[in-house]
Protein backbone atom coordinates (compact mmCIF):
# COMPACT_ATOMS: atom_id res chain seq x y z
CA UNK A 1 0.00 0.00 0.00
CA UNK A 2 2.90 2.27 -0.46
CA UNK A 3 2.75 3.73 -3.81
CA UNK A 4 6.28 3.67 -5.10
CA UNK A 5 7.02 0.28 -3.18
CA UNK A 6 4.11 -1.78 -3.77
CA UNK A 7 4.45 -1.88 -8.16
CA UNK A 8 7.76 -2.41 -8.05
CA UNK A 9 7.06 -5.34 -5.45
CA UNK A 10 4.44 -6.50 -7.36
CA UNK A 11 6.60 -7.24 -10.32
CA UNK A 12 9.28 -8.90 -8.19
CA UNK A 13 6.92 -11.03 -6.96
CA UNK A 14 5.53 -12.03 -10.31
CA UNK A 15 8.20 -14.25 -11.08
CA UNK A 16 8.26 -16.67 -8.55
CA UNK A 17 4.21 -16.64 -7.96
CA UNK A 18 1.22 -15.17 -9.19
CA UNK A 19 0.67 -11.62 -8.13
CA UNK A 20 -3.05 -10.26 -7.93
CA UNK A 21 -3.16 -6.32 -8.47
CA UNK A 22 -6.57 -5.07 -6.66
CA UNK A 23 -8.29 -1.94 -7.83
CA UNK A 24 -11.25 -0.26 -6.88
CA UNK A 25 -12.90 2.49 -8.58
CA UNK A 26 -14.24 5.81 -6.54
CA UNK A 27 -18.35 3.76 -6.70
CA UNK A 28 -16.64 0.68 -5.73
CA UNK A 29 -14.62 2.09 -2.51
CA UNK A 30 -17.73 4.64 -1.54
CA UNK A 31 -20.10 1.22 -1.57
CA UNK A 32 -17.73 -0.99 0.44
CA UNK A 33 -17.75 2.08 3.21
CA UNK A 34 -21.26 2.10 3.15
CA UNK A 35 -21.76 -1.46 3.22
CA UNK A 36 -19.11 -1.29 6.43
CA UNK A 37 -20.21 1.73 8.51
CA UNK A 38 -24.03 3.06 8.89
CA UNK A 39 -23.36 6.68 9.44
CA UNK A 40 -20.75 7.36 6.54
CA UNK A 41 -21.77 10.80 5.01
CA UNK A 42 -21.16 10.22 0.75
CA UNK A 43 -19.67 13.59 0.99
CA UNK A 44 -17.16 12.96 3.94
CA UNK A 45 -16.09 9.57 2.08
CA UNK A 46 -15.45 11.12 -1.00
CA UNK A 47 -13.33 13.60 0.56
CA UNK A 48 -11.42 10.73 2.28
CA UNK A 49 -11.21 9.12 -0.86
CA UNK A 50 -9.69 12.16 -2.39
CA UNK A 51 -7.01 12.42 0.20
CA UNK A 52 -5.93 8.74 0.41
CA UNK A 53 -7.05 7.49 -2.81
CA UNK A 54 -9.42 4.05 -3.12
CA UNK A 55 -8.21 2.38 -0.42
CA UNK A 56 -11.00 1.04 2.03
CA UNK A 57 -9.42 -0.35 4.43
CA UNK A 58 -7.38 2.76 5.48
CA UNK A 59 -10.31 5.11 4.65
CA UNK A 60 -12.34 2.86 7.48
CA UNK A 61 -9.35 3.01 9.51
CA UNK A 62 -8.97 6.95 9.76
CA UNK A 63 -13.03 7.24 9.88
CA UNK A 64 -14.95 6.96 13.04
CA UNK A 65 -18.16 7.28 13.57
Amino acid sequence: DIPIISPLLCHLLMVPFRAVKIDYTRQETLSIIRAHMDCADANEIQGYIDLYGCRPRLILEKMKC
